[in-house]
């Protein structure tokens, strides 16, 4: 029985965890160059594009609602890579967007 107890438990801790990534998905974002949202899956798959056995970039916060926290990872590849939005919005500049997200705009 403690067995099925800890499957229960397990099951729900990663269903929670699951709907959490879900909510802290990165915002899909206007073209690169364009006015509008940064989108820093975006940013991460052109700065970290797959090769040499490694995927592509991907975006994830280190801290909810903190627009600084975001980084990339790529599958295969275990450290932390920066992020820049301020590439994305080239020539526009990257600022955050002050509604409580953690969020970036090009402007």
């Amino acid at each position: 029985m403690a067995g099925y107890a800890y499957a229960v438990v397990a099951s729900v801790i990663l269903g929670a965890a699951a709907s959490l990534s879900l909510v802290l998905s990165p915002l899909a974002g206007a073209d690169p160059g364009q006015p509008g949202p940064v989108d820093m899956n975006q940013q991460c798959s052109l700065q970290y594009p797959g090769d040499g056995g490694f995927g592509a970039g991907q975006a994830y916060l280190v801290a909810p609602q903190d627009a600084y926290s975001w980084r990339c990872r790529r599958i295969g590849l275990s450290a932390e890579l920066s992020v820049d939005p301020g590439a994305y919005c080239a020539p526009l500049t990257a600022v955050p967007v002050n509604d409580g997200t953690p969020n970036w705009r090009c402007e």
